[in-house]
């Protein structure tokens, strides 16, 4: 399974690191907010991470943490 992110999901974790709520990514990208919350979910388990703090910090990073880097 390709573990990278996807374009969308990136743009929602940037906004997300950025300090917009679900509310305003939706507002931001004209999604619906169940769908900002789909790829923040996608991104957490491709990051392997629990939290929206940790999901950025992983993608700030490069490297998911226990995956060597390319």
């Amino acid at each position: 399974m390709d573990q990278r992110l996807s374009v969308r999901e990136n743009e929602v974790l940037e906004l997300v690191a950025a300090g917009l709520t679900t509310k305003a990514i939706s507002a931001r990208l004209s999604i619906a907010t169940s769908t900002v919350d789909w790829h923040i979910a996608n991104a957490f388990e491709k990051l392997g991470a629990s939290s929206r703090a940790e999901a950025v910090a992983i993608m700030l990073r490069g490297t998911p943490p226990n995956r060597p880097s390319s």
